[in-house]
């Protein structure tokens, strides 16, 4: 970390503010906050539906896209 360029430091940012908005989304629209964690096998099949859910979501977005031209 010390050291690093600005360049770095920045990337690495956007990166964080990324994955933040990924979660953010998730929680907002996918429910990946909502579970009541009452064991692991819940816990886990929980958040496989959210994942497979936001991956559709994504895939959507992707796919309909208009470029930027």
């Amino acid at each position: 970390m010390h050291g690093d360029t600005i360049e770095k430091i920045v990337q690495r940012q956007g990166q964080r503010f990324f994955v933040k908005r990924i979660f953010d989304e998730g929680k907002n629209h996918i429910g990946l906050g909502d579970y009541q964690v009452r064991g692991w096998e819940g816990f886990h099949k929980h958040m496989t539906l959210c994942f497979m859910a936001f991956y559709c979501i994504a895939f959507q977005k992707v796919n309909t896209a208009k470029p930027c031209h």
